[in-house]
C-alpha cells in the first residue's frame, strides 16, 4: 500500500509541474493580450486605422497567434491525464484558455474594420484575469501539498 501511494503522489507532482507549465503558457498569452489592447487603447489613428484595416498588421498578427496558441494549450490541458486532485484547476484553465483563443481569434479573424472594433470591444480581460489568478493560486496550494518546492518555467522547458 505504501508503494502505491508514493507512485502516485510521484506521478500527481509531474502532472502538477506539467499542468504550471500550461498554466504560464496562459498567463502569458493573457500578458500579450493586455499588452496589444493597452497599446492600441493609446495608439495615434493612423497605428489604429492600420490595425483595423490590415489583417497583416503585427497586432492583428499577434491575436491570430495567440488564438492558435491558446487553442492548442486549451486541447493539450482537456486531453492530459490528471489526478482527481486537479481536474478543477485543469478546467479553469482549459476554460481561460479557450476563450482567450476565441476571443483572439475572432478579432484577427474579422473581415471588416467594424468586425475587428466589435470583436476588440467584447473582450473583458479583466475578468479572465481574476479568473486566472484564483485558478493559478489553487494550482499553487495544490502543488505545496503535493511536496512541489518550486517549479519554474526558463527558456521554454521547465524546471523543478
Amino acid at each position: 500500500m505504501w508503494i502505491g501511494r508514493q507512485v502516485w503522489v510521484s506521478r500527481a507532482r509531474r502532472q502538477a509541474v506539467v499542468l504550471y507549465g500550461r498554466a504560464q503558457g496562459v498567463a502569458q498569452a493573457i500578458r500579450s493580450l493586455d499588452e496589444i489592447m493597452t497599446r492600441l487603447a493609446e495608439s495615434d489613428d493612423a497605428t489604429l486605422g492600420a490595425f483595423l484595416n490590415d489583417a497583416e498588421s503585427d497586432d492583428r498578427r499577434a491575436l491570430i497567434e495567440l488564438g492558435h496558441r491558446m487553442g492548442i494549450v486549451a486541447d493539450d490541458v482537456e486531453h492530459t491525464a490528471l489526478p482527481k486532485t486537479l481536474w478543477g484547476i485543469a478546467d479553469e484553465l482549459e476554460s481561460i484558455a479557450r476563450w482567450l483563443g476565441e476571443e483572439a481569434g475572432r478579432v484577427g479573424d474579422a473581415d471588416t474594420p467594424e468586425a475587428v472594433l466589435d470583436a476588440v470591444q467584447r473582450i473583458g480581460l479583466r475578468d479572465i484575469e481574476a479568473r486566472f489568478e484564483h485558478a493559478a493560486s489553487e494550482l499553487d496550494a495544490q502543488m505545496r501539498s503535493l511536496g512541489v518546492k518550486e517549479a519554474s518555467v526558463y527558456g521554454g522547458g521547465l524546471y523543478i
